[in-house]
């Protein structure tokens, strides 16, 4: 009986080494390899912004604003959502600051 092939599954190509192989042997067209570009540079942005917020309030922002969740779906009493709220509003805050968004105070009432 012939030996068996040995058909294990291949070693990964370290991080943008599949695409720029894939690249070189012209299986990819250029709008693939732009669209390979972006998302690896959004994949970037949201890993440090995950970072940053910690996983509590990384869910909490992807639930009320990537998955378009309501605040009620999320917790159902008004402590819960009034709690939400401040955690969202910290963590867009944060956000604005990690992607250089957040625009200087200004003062209260003319006061410095």
């Amino acid at each position: 009986m012939p030996a068996l092939l040995n058909v294990s599954t291949p070693e990964p190509l370290p991080a943008g080494e599949a695409v720029t192989e894939l690249a070189a042997r012209k299986c990819l067209t250029e709008n693939q390899i732009a669209a390979a570009a972006k998302f690896r540079a959004l994949y970037f942005e949201l890993a440090a912004a995950r970072a940053l917020l910690g996983d509590r309030h990384y869910r909490l922002v992807v639930s009320l604003i990537g998955q378009d969740h309501s605040l009620t779906e999320v917790t159902g009493n008004k402590r819960g959502r009034l709690t939400m709220v401040d955690n969202l509003r910290a963590s867009l805050d944060d956000l604005a600051a990690l992607w250089g968004l957040a625009a200087r105070r200004r003062p209260r009432n003319g006061g410095e």
